[in-house]
């Protein structure tokens, strides 16, 4: 969007008013809602929107015929994991994956996790996750992840081959930057299934002699259905699934609308000027933070530590390099580095990159 907004699409919230004609909602009813509202203008995203605020604002509009009714006894903030959860439940839906089959989930951050939380539900087995963060691999392993691996160490599938290397594969792509799905295409076993869950707002490339070679499935996923995102509601409320371990942390609503690191100015790698401000984030754990006005070359998926000393973001490492690098740039020094590149998770030599720092993780 052009101007200001207010971000938070995955919430739960109490009805304070109801328009004329309503008549499935009351005041006081605690609900939670797919993140679009539709008025005679259109159709609106929800934390996406100019005119409509998401679930950091005091207050929203929704429409009562997205609405859903949390049941009572549930603790808003589970009922509020309703969306990240449809997420993985759809793309495991367009998968076709079934008992008898095996799965690997590439990049373990929410939209990762939410895969494997809707795999455990259907037994799904063996799963591997990989992912950098050791936090984000404890969490995986809360969620019933089978096999947990550090690309530094070993690559995805070979851990698969480790603990399985028979079941037919269901390859989940979630980490969503330019380059990921060449290098899946590269390393899936013949016949493999891919589902693209992962998020890439950039241009990609991929060979497609990759996939006629293998005879690859690629599968392409967003969003979910309105029974999908009911039907996750009812498996958190049924305790068919547990959640809570991705709940890691709260916060007053004080700090969320804006987080402004002090002004800095630098030049990146390439000389490039570099300006850092007004940088706005979602404090959920979204697999990457948007922001309004930033400009570094042509960074993407940018966030900032809650101390606004560090600013993290994607980019690629340079020249002609289509594949975007995990970069942290220091306030106060004014100083960049690189401390991952996606490419280690499938490389099987991968040494070039390091953990981020405990206080950066």
């Amino acid at each position: 969007p052009a101007g200001d907004l207010v971000m938070g699409h995955e919430f739960c919230c109490e009805v304070v008013e109801t328009g004329p004609g309503v008549t499935n909602l009351s005041v006081g009813d605690v609900i939670v809602s797919m993140p679009i509202v539709f008025d005679a203008s259109g159709i609106h995203p929800i934390g996406f929107s100019n005119l409509y605020p998401g679930g950091y604002a005091e207050y929203m509009a929704l429409n009562e015929l997205l609405a859903i009714k949390v049941p009572a006894g549930l603790p808003h903030e589970m009922a509020a994991m309703t969306e990240p959860l449809a997420v993985g439940v759809h793309a495991v839906a367009k998968s076709g994956i079934a008992p008898g089959d095996a799965a690997i989930v590439i990049g373990l951050g929410p939209v990762g996790l939410a895969c494997i939380a809707a795999m455990k539900m259907l037994g799904i087995g063996p799963i591997v996750g990989a992912d950098f963060s050791p936090a984000r691999r404890a969490l995986a392993e809360q969620l019933g992840c089978d096999e947990v691996v550090d690309p530094n160490e070993e690559t995805a599938i070979r851990a698969w081959r480790r603990v399985d290397g028979t079941k037919p594969l269901v390859v989940f792509e979630a980490v969503g930057v330019p380059g990921m799905i060449e290098h899946t295409m590269r390393m899936a076993p013949k016949n493999s299934r891919i589902l693209i869950v992962g998020a890439c707002m950039q241009e990609d490339h991929v060979h497609p002699m990759l996939g006629i070679s293998k005879e690859l499935s690629l599968q392409f996923v967003l969003g979910y259905t309105p029974e999908e995102f009911a039907g996750s509601l009812d498996a958190i409320a049924t305790e068919r699934v547990d959640l809570s371990p991705l709940l890691t942390g709260r916060s007053t609503t004080s700090p969320i609308p804006r987080c402004t690191p002090r002004s800095s100015s630098s030049r990146d790698t390439s000389g490039a000027p570099v300006s850092y401000s007004g940088v706005v984030t979602d404090t959920f754990p979204r697999q990457h933070a948007r922001t309004q006005r930033f400009t570094l070359g042509e960074p993407r998926n940018v966030t900032v530590s809650p101390d606004g000393e560090r600013v993290v973001f994607l980019r690629s490492a340079g020249g002609s390099d289509p594949v975007n690098a995990l970069w942290v740039f220091d306030v106060e020094s004014g100083t960049e580095r690189l401390v991952a590149d996606p490419r280690a998770l499938l490389a099987d030599d991968a040494d070039a990159t390091a953990d981020l720092p405990a206080a950066e993780r």
